[in-house]
């Protein structure tokens, strides 16, 4: 089912385009991570690494994009670190729920949101070098 809800997630088709397949977002990094009680939003930026066996490390390639899910109806993340053991997509009556593959290390748990969008797709900059993240938490109006 990943698959079929990546396809459908607005602006993530260049995803597609860059690496050949869906990203798993194995060992993605958590750049920002943004949250709006009021919208009822959740933004997260990525930068993803999709590795190649086989292949020297400068074959892999980085990108970092934006993640957010709109009509968040219930959110569970656990972040011990910034990094992801993977992310998988599923159809619910609630709308897509997205969980964070669990891991010993790194962030999981679960959104619940009416839909997903991806945006802001490019390379990782390679000023990012440190492990920490920013949490940002929408101020209500």
């Amino acid at each position: 089912m990943t698959e079929a809800i990546w396809h459908s997630i607005p602006g993530a088709q260049p995803l597609h385009e860059i690496h050949g397949y869906w990203p798993t977002l194995h060992d993605a990094r958590i750049r920002t991570m943004r949250v709006g009680y009021e919208s009822r939003e959740l933004t997260i930026v990525l930068d993803s690494v999709e590795w190649f066996d086989g292949k020297t490390e400068t074959d892999d390639i980085h990108t970092r994009f934006t993640m957010r899910w709109h009509g968040v109806v219930n959110s569970s993340l656990r972040v011990e670190q910034s990094y992801l053991y993977g992310v998988e997509f599923s159809q619910t009556e609630a709308g897509i729920l997205t969980t964070f593959v669990p891991t010993n290390f790194g962030t999981s748990g679960t959104i619940l949101a009416a839909g997903i969008e991806v945006s802001e797709i490019g390379p990782t900059p390679d000023t990012e070098t440190d492990d920490a993240f920013l949490f940002e938490i929408e101020p209500p109006t």
